[in-house]
């Protein structure tokens, strides 16, 4: 996170900006980032839901209810990453057989469905059992109408977040590093294992004395 704002922008009345190099910003690889990337897009609607009711949700939020749906979608049906589902492609399915549905698309949907109740489900929990946050939050930005990165954990921390179970203190060190620039492409051994390097990438090795 880089900034939270409501300062209303074009059809915008606020936005959480994201730094574009964030993992958040990739298709989710993981199951557990599936999880997590889902419960983040629809908190939007379901913190409104917890606040107003049922009767309070608006369409604020489309854009990430799009984004969580096309991401479980393409994680049962293109990928065949779920469990339950299986390791089934979908669209191969029906560009092979020609026809664009059928029994097995139905079921990919339903699966889809019960993701995102599950996900839903365990958003609304997470939310209701941190809602001092939630508001804490939403009265700061009323105040300064934005909250940069820091200053949205500086405001986190000061009201508990430092004493959350597994939370730890931590500082950068500077460390200093050797780097080259490839000539050429090829394959550096590291103790990860080969890693393959293309014609000007960066090639950083060990620690040098400051």
């Amino acid at each position: 996170i880089t900034q939270v704002s409501i300062i209303p922008v074009t059809d915008s009345e606020g936005r959480l900006e994201i730094d574009p190099t964030a993992p958040y910003l990739r298709l989710p690889d993981t199951r557990k980032h599936l999880i997590e990337d889902t419960c983040i897009c629809l908190a939007g609607n379901i913190a409104q839901q917890v606040e107003f009711g049922i009767d309070g949700m608006d369409e604020g939020a489309q854009s990430d209810l799009v984004r969580a749906t096309s991401n479980v979608w393409k994680w049962v049906a293109h990928f065949g990453l779920d469990e339950e589902f299986g390791p089934v492609s979908i669209p191969t399915i029906a560009e092979v057989s020609g026809a664009p549905t059928g029994w097995l698309h139905d079921r990919a949907q339903e699966r889809v469905q019960q993701l995102l109740k599950e996900c839903a489900g365990r958003t609304k929990q997470l939310l209701q059992e941190n809602w001092h946050y939630v508001q804490l939050v939403a009265a700061a930005l009323v105040d300064r109408s934005k909250l940069s990165a820091e200053e949205l954990l500086e405001l986190l921390l000061e009201r508990g977040l430092a004493d959350w179970p597994g939370v730890c203190h931590v500082r950068s060190l500077p460390i200093m590093r050797s780097v080259r620039f490839a000539d050429e492409s090829g394959v550096q051994i590291t103790p990860e294992g080969r890693v393959p390097y293309e014609a000007g990438d960066a090639i950083v090795y060990g620690a040098l004395a400051p």
